[in-house]
């Protein structure tokens, strides 16, 4: 057998071939991410399951290409290409098909708008909304930026991502601990405020992809109108329809 049949052996997509040196090189990238303050060559051999020659093989390719650097102490970091990146993701755009269904029945259910929100810089953004065909309560307008300390969505992306939390925290003021803490204890976040005169309740609930919370599900209308609990079950059950749907 030649090297690159070897290489095109495993794991198979629609009938076409799978690079291994690149799927070793993806999950090279992704344990890089894990690693909060950075990792050598022993400890990523040792997590990866690799010998010391091979990891460094990898760690030096990640360098090479930009996607890693190495610091003063020879640990190795992702670079801030990663982040660049990032900010181009809209991850709606995959996850719409897994989403809108979802939501259109919490809609249909509770006759609220329902929204999907996502971080984008140092704040949230909802990137998908879907609205009833008769509302209970119409907001009148509509932002798609909202904050990230007062709205549901914004206390659900910060207490589900100590990342999102820090490069908030280094640009804004954020709620007391104990506010994340009890939203990722209970598994949402419910906020009773005042928007343009009215008296709203906003749930919402993280959606999770790979151990990470990639964005927030969230429903609000007027408060009264629906018991509190009833929002919650509803949002929950939602969410985990979708984390399900995303980790099969």
């Amino acid at each position: 057998m030649n090297a690159e049949a070897g290489e095109t052996q495993g794991r198979q997509k629609a009938g076409t071939p799978v690079l291994q040196t690149g799927m070793k090189m993806l999950a090279a990238i992704d344990m890089l991410s894990k690693s909060e303050d950075g990792t050598t060559v022993s400890v990523f051999a040792e997590r990866m399951g690799w010998a010391r020659a091979a990891a460094h093989q990898y760690l030096q390719t990640a360098v090479a290409a930009g996607w890693a650097f190495q610091d003063e102490s020879a640990i190795y970091h992702l670079s801030l290409h990663v982040a660049e990146l990032a900010t181009k993701v809209n991850p709606a755009k995959e996850l719409r098909p897994v989403l809108l269904p979802v939501m259109q029945e919490a809609v249909a259910e509770l006759g609220a708008p329902v929204s999907f929100a996502v971080m984008e810089q140092s704040s949230p953004v909802i990137v998908e909304r879907v609205e009833p065909v008769r509302a209970k309560f119409i907001r009148r307008g509509y932002e798609a930026r909202v904050s990230p300390r007062s709205s549901a969505s914004g206390q659900v992306l910060l207490g589900f991502s100590d990342d999102v939390y820090r490069a908030v925290a280094r640009e804004a003021e954020v709620l007391d601990d104990s506010v994340y803490e009890r939203v990722r204890r209970q598994g949402y976040a419910i906020v009773h405020s005042e928007w343009l005169g009215d008296l709203i309740t906003a749930v919402a609930v993280p959606i999770m992809k790979g151990g990470a919370c990639v964005g927030a599900l969230s429903v609000i209308t007027e408060q009264g109108i629906l018991p509190d609990d009833t929002l919650i079950t509803t949002m929950q059950r939602a969410a985990k329809r979708i984390n399900n749907d995303l980790a099969a």
